[in-house]
């Protein structure tokens, strides 16, 4: 994994990308060839590419954290529950007013996936739910895995 604040300068030579990446000069040679990864030419011939091209190919390949992105913290709500979206986002604040920061509001399955692409990204410092129970037991143990790596906590108001 790569971190956005390791990529300081605003262009780098094929060379330092090689290094970067820890494949060889002809890899990227190919890469460039097949579009994969676009360098732009010096006028003496040298390949060089842009630090956002070289970032955004990398957060494709899901291989860049981005550190200097603000955390927040997400309320996951339960679209199929009987208590009304409003009433939960209210009830979670409420419960956790005095640790919520920066807010997120998820809810269903893509929400989870944003939740869980969040995560890997280490944009988010806490998951509030009304009730765990919400997932099934094998996405919880998978949730609670990539939380457990990225330092996120779950809490529950379990009611």
């Amino acid at each position: 994994m790569y971190k956005v604040s390791d990529f300081t300068q605003s262009y780098y030579r094929i060379g330092e990308v090689a290094k970067l990446l820890g494949v060889t000069v002809q890899t990227l040679h190919n890469y460039d060839r097949k579009g994969i990864l676009n360098f732009d030419k010096s006028v003496g011939g040298h390949r060089y590419i842009k630090r956002e091209v070289l970032l955004n190919y990398l957060k494709c390949k899901y291989l860049l954290i981005d550190d200097v992105k603000g955390m927040y913290d997400v309320l996951y709500i339960d679209e199929s529950s009987e208590m009304g979206i409003d009433m939960q986002v209210a009830v979670l604040v409420k419960g956790f007013q005095d640790r919520l920061k920066n807010i997120k509001i998820i809810s269903g399955k893509a929400g989870l996936d944003d939740l869980i692409l969040a995560m890997l990204n280490n944009e988010v410092s806490n998951i509030y739910v009304i009730n765990i129970n919400i997932f099934s037991e094998n996405l919880y143990h998978y949730i609670e895995l990539i939380a457990s790596n990225a330092k996120v906590n779950i809490y529950s108001l379990n009611l």
